[in-house]
């Protein structure tokens, strides 16, 4: 009963900090998604929380300001690497819970755990006083549920499952599984879930016809289907697995302004965000500027620049950047250069100074990791 009073009080604490508001929910919607954020934690066995004991979801919920994110409005809970190793024998090391609604019925929980846990993926369903159903087998296919067989994030701000690969980690002595490529997402629509898929291939494709002109070197969109089949058979021009692309004119009818790269950068939440560079100093038409480097994320049919993920605290935008085909990121500053022709001054790519590491060890975000390679050269793959 104590811990009862304490998650009713947690809830309206949370509730009260808000006051009483979330974007785009309803009074009636926020009271609904916390009562259920309540129930499950209230009632739901340990194989579903994390591996965390009735007995102990006192002390459990009292970590949650410290290591863990929990949303009474939008009916979101994510406990987070250090929360659950701050139990003895944790059996999952981070969950999530999402309250997700149906037209008809009260709502349902849908609970994602590291595919090693018990339950790497469940739907509960809740009924009146403070019953409920484990409901996973009548939403998803048999062989989603099964160990290991996935990997599932959801969201605070969307009604969707992501489903990625798993991949194993190594450091050390121990393996752990991890989230490996994007593979669907499940969208919660009229009291069931549609599957959409995604393709890495067809998502580069996507990209490289349809990104707007002026992130990629003023080639017209028109112009895009003969620059795909230009360079569709070019090992040296295009890596379709990886996601990698460096286009140069030599021999070329496609009217770009410059060489440019493209790469994707994959995401432990959704699909992969894109990087673009455009060696417009080199083409001798534009002096080095911040508008030719972005990081863009689609997001319907728009394309969202998200410049932020690169630091002009550390690094000026106006250097050179050379995608790998690894994701890593050959960055160094241009350099001004007296012609051999006689013909004035033009601009090359200096000396290798850094490199930016893409990545999505955090299952909420990616990031770039840093590392020196002064003085190298850059290379051409």
């Amino acid at each position: 009963m104590k811990y009862r009073l304490l998650l009713i009080g947690l809830g309206f604490a949370f509730y009260s900090a808000t006051n009483g508001v979330a974007e785009d929910l309803s009074n009636d919607r926020i009271n609904e998604n916390s009562i259920a954020l309540i129930q499950a934690f209230l009632n739901l066995p340990e194989s579903y929380i994390g591996g965390v004991s009735l007995d102990d979801r006192g002390d459990f919920l009292s970590l949650v300001s410290h290591y863990g994110d929990i949303d009474f409005a939008n009916g979101y809970f994510r406990l987070r690497g250090d929360g659950a190793r701050a139990h003895d024998e944790p059996a999952s090391d981070w969950f999530q819970m999402k309250i997700m609604h149906r037209k008809k019925g009260r709502p349902i929980c849908v609970i994602v755990q590291s595919p090693g846990a018990e339950k790497p993926i469940s739907i509960i369903s809740f009924g009146t006083y403070w019953r409920w159903k484990d409901v996973t087998e009548d939403y998803l296919p048999e062989e989603w549920v099964g160990k290991q067989s996935r990997n599932f994030r959801v969201a605070p701000e969307n009604e969707e499952i992501t489903i990625y690969g798993n991949k194993t980690i190594v450091s050390g002595d121990q393996e752990y599984l991890r989230a490996g490529p994007f593979q669907a997402k499940l969208i919660w629509q009229d009291d069931k879930f549609a599957l959409e898929h995604f393709d890495d291939a067809e998502f580069f494709r996507d990209a490289v016809r349809h990104l707007p002109p002026q992130y990629l070197a003023d080639v017209p969109l028109e112009q895009r289907d003969p620059l795909w089949k230009e360079i569709e058979s070019d090992p040296e021009r295009l890596d379709l697995e990886n996601g990698w692309l460096h286009f140069f004119s030599d021999g070329s009818s496609i009217k770009a302004t410059s060489m440019f790269w493209v790469k994707t950068l994959p995401r432990s939440q959704g699909p992969p965000l894109v990087f673009v560079h455009m060696a417009k100093p080199f083409a001798g038409i534009q002096r080095p500027a911040n508008n030719q480097t972005y990081i863009l994320e689609k997001k319907g049919n728009l394309r969202v620049e998200r410049n932020d993920l690169l630091s002009p605290e550390t690094y000026s935008l106006d250097g050179h950047f050379r995608p790998r085909r690894d994701g890593v990121i050959e960055t160094g500053a241009w350099k001004k250069i007296e012609r051999n022709d006689g013909q004035g001054t033009a601009w090359v790519p200096g000396s290798r100074q850094f490199d930016l590491h893409w990545n999505t060890r955090y299952f909420y975000g990616s990031r770039f990791r840093k590392s020196d390679a002064e003085h190298e050269k850059f290379t051409n793959n």
